[in-house]
């Protein structure tokens, strides 16, 4: 029953956003047949109104047409830059896992990008609401902090001026806590296509690696040996799930990473005749999440 369920939901989750990508031109310096220049966010969470709360009342982002697949199913759908972040409301009664990014291993973190200008109010309404940001970095050219919405869920807040360009507002940013740094690099060069940028030391002896995809980074970090294991569907966790790429072809992109070495958690299935998805399963059971519309 929990395995139906499961699929229930990650399907749905693909659906959510499937629907809004007809007619986009696959983009020849995408992997795997992306149909989009960025990938999508998956989040399970507890609570439909604190969502809409946070996510639109407090950082104020734009708030897409919600996905109800069924009475007890509501998808809630919001934009940062060009990316769709969309919340399955969990119905499995898990709670967050609190701590951010170096309390467990999986996605731990999301970056979301604002302009300078609206950084003192969305910090005013954060404090309003009772959502305490951490401390702040403020720099000539970025202001930077966390703060953790109703779940636990970590979110950055980043702040560009308005002389760094428009196109510095539509990126997005991907935050994994993983056991094996260079294993993590190896998987998202060699079996996800991701293209690898510099590393970064962040101090303490630790550095930050970092990946893209379009105009979303994937920054990644190891916090220690002892930390538990936080990645699943959005049915058994509460917290952020999967990384969604919209594709052209979903069997093609199957035969791909199978033939690299890489693991299917749900096989391709067609739902409602016009959609197939599939989940591919990468090292601390962190999971990417492949979308394709069939007409």
């Amino acid at each position: 029953m929990l395995q139906k369920k499961m699929k229930h939901l990650v399907v749905a989750a693909a659906l959510a956003t499937a629907l809004s990508v007809l007619g986009v031109a696959q983009a020849a310096d995408l992997p795997l047949g992306m149909l989009q220049n960025h990938m999508n966010l998956v989040v399970s969470a507890s609570d439909e109104e604190k969502t809409i709360e946070f996510y639109g009342t407090v950082l104020g982002l734009e708030r897409l047409e919600d996905a109800r697949l069924s009475d007890d199913l509501n998808i809630l759908r919001f934009k940062s830059g060009e990316t769709v972040i969309q919340f399955i409301i969990n119905q499995q009664g898990h709670k967050g896992l609190p701590g951010g990014l170096g309390s467990a291993r999986g996605i731990r973190l999301m970056a979301v990008i604002f302009p300078m200008a609206k950084k003192d109010a969305i910090l005013e309404r954060a404090e309003a609401h009772g959502y305490k940001p951490g401390k702040f970095t403020v720099k000539p050219t970025v202001a930077y902090g966390v703060v953790n919405d109703h779940d636990e869920t970590q979110v950055e807040l980043v702040f560009f001026p308005e002389s760094r360009g428009p196109e510095m507002l539509e990126g997005f940013q991907i935050g994994l806590n993983v056991t094996d740094m260079d294993g993590m690099k190896t998987y998202l060069n060699d079996v996800m296509g991701y293209e690898e940028l510099a590393d970064e030391d962040i101090g303490g002896g630790r550095k930050k690696y970092n990946a893209q995809v379009g105009i979303t980074r994937v920054k990644y970090f190891h916090f220690g040996e002892d930390v538990p294991n936080h990645s699943g569907t959005p049915s058994e966790i509460v917290g952020m799930s999967m990384i969604q790429h919209v594709v052209s072809d979903v069997d093609a992109v199957r035969k791909t990473i199978t033939e690299r070495g890489g693991t299917i958690h749900t096989e391709p299935i067609v739902i409602r005749e016009f959609l197939k998805h599939m989940v591919v399963e990468g090292p601390d059971g962190i999971l990417f999440q492949f979308v394709q519309l069939l007409h």
